[in-house]
């Protein structure tokens, strides 16, 4: 019989497995910003491997962060600790918006998805005081 381990972590509590694809996903962003998509016509290796799926990847990891920075499947347990996740849940959105609007001034070649991240983040907010049970939507808000 084997026992199944939840996650491995490292010494300071971190999922290895997460940080690992964070990496994956950050490596990919650089590649398809910095590296050409398309050479004659075709799409480079760069463009093959990274266009698109580092920024679902990214995208993907972006909820992953929420749920892990805000408590899991269980949501904050008092008012005091729903404000305090959802004021940093929003200055983090305000920072991460505000970099996506300043690289999106320069006019890069690819889009720049940080911007709708940081809005993610906003809109997470008022959702961290839900369980996990409340899918499909509108079955929390049923009368009971």
């Amino acid at each position: 019989m084997t026992v199944a381990r939840p996650g491995v972590t490292s010494r300071r509590g971190r999922l290895l497995g997460v940080d690992a694809a964070r990496a994956v996903a950050l490596v990919g962003m650089f590649a398809t910003h910095l590296l050409p998509l398309r050479a004659g016509g075709a799409e480079t290796l760069t463009g093959l491997l990274a266009d698109g799926r580092s920024a679902a990847l990214f995208a993907v990891l972006a909820g992953v962060g929420i749920a892990l920075g805000t408590g899991g499947t269980r949501p904050p347990p008092d008012a005091r600790a729903h404000a305090a996740a959802a004021a940093g849940l929003l200055v983090r959105g305000a920072l991460v918006g505000l970099v996506g609007l300043w690289l999106a001034g320069l006019d890069p070649t690819v889009a720049v998805i940080l911007a709708y991240y940081g809005l993610l983040f906003a809109v997470a907010t008022p959702l961290l005081r839900l369980r996990a049970r409340c899918w499909p939507p509108g079955r929390c808000w049923r009368a009971r």
